[in-house]
């Protein structure tokens, strides 16, 4: 693949960051979540919580991450 495809909600993605400090993105396996976020460009922290550790961490101290 070449190229990415734009999403529709990219722009909404895009600017959810300016009204919340966290946003969340959620959906079914395999749909391009990750590649969406990483897309949009590495000036906001991205977390996954497919890594045990950082699943762990948000459980315990949610307001670390922030």
């Amino acid at each position: 693949m070449n190229s990415i495809r734009r999403r529709w909600f990219a722009r909404d993605l895009e600017s959810a960051p300016k009204v919340l400090p966290v946003t969340v993105v959620i959906g079914a396996r395999q749909t391009g979540k990750t590649t969406l976020v990483r897309s949009l460009g590495p000036s906001r922290a991205y977390f996954t919580l497919d890594d045990v550790g950082m699943l762990d961490q948000a459980e315990r101290h949610p307001d670390a991450l922030i």
